[in-house]
């Protein structure tokens, strides 16, 4: 049985995608958020689960359990986020550093194995095999941070991460002809500050 619709927040890691996942919740408009959507990057992503014996990432969970869904849906609304590849790769060093000490060498060859582009990266290796769209060919414009592009039983919101809380809002409200806010995440940032100062 074919489902009629599915709604995804499907991105790169580290764009601030959770809070626009939560968002659309929130806001009584159910959808999954994912990062892997391929053959490939599924079965590599359990087999490195099954190397170390170690349970999948959650976000790893959540893309196994609705593929198939993905994949018969007559109907799948993604919404997918972009943001300045500098930003996205120092984010990605801190979120590292948090979970573990490094010292200058380990540091410095972390900061070499982030991608120079992981728009391109992400772009070619997950997000056009997985719906044979390129983020490159949805006419997004720099002045407007966003597009709108329906291919097939795609349509795809491509917002970049400095457009304003206000203008992403009003786009999703648009996209899912529904009223919302975005949430802001304040408790989780005050709780982020508190620790750098208790750390400090």
């Amino acid at each position: 049985m074919q489902d009629t619709s599915l709604n995804l927040v499907y991105t790169m890691g580290k764009v601030a995608s959770i809070a626009v996942s939560e968002s659309l919740t929130c806001s009584g408009i159910p959808n999954h958020h994912v990062h892997l959507m391929t053959d490939d990057s599924l079965y590599e992503a359990m087999a490195e689960s099954a190397g170390s014996r170690a349970f999948p990432a959650d976000h790893v969970g959540r893309s196994i359990s609705i593929y198939r869904r993905f994949k018969n849906s007559k109907c799948v609304k993604i919404v997918t986020l972009i943001r300045d590849p500098l930003a996205r790769n120092i984010s990605t060093v801190f979120q590292n550093l948090s979970k573990r000490s490094y010292g200058f060498q380990e540091l410095s060859r972390l900061v070499e194995q982030l991608p120079t582009d992981p728009i391109t990266q992400w772009n070619n290796e997950q997000f056009k095999p997985a719906t044979g769209i390129s983020l490159f060919d949805v006419g997004f414009s720099p002045e407007d941070k966003f597009s709108v592009y329906c291919s097939g039983r795609f349509e795809v919101l491509t917002i970049r991460t400095d457009l304003s809380n206000i203008k992403k809002s009003e786009l999703l409200s648009d996209f899912f002809s529904k009223r919302l806010m975005l949430v802001l995440r304040m408790k989780r940032v005050r709780s982020g500050i508190r620790r750098s100062i208790k750390n400090s």
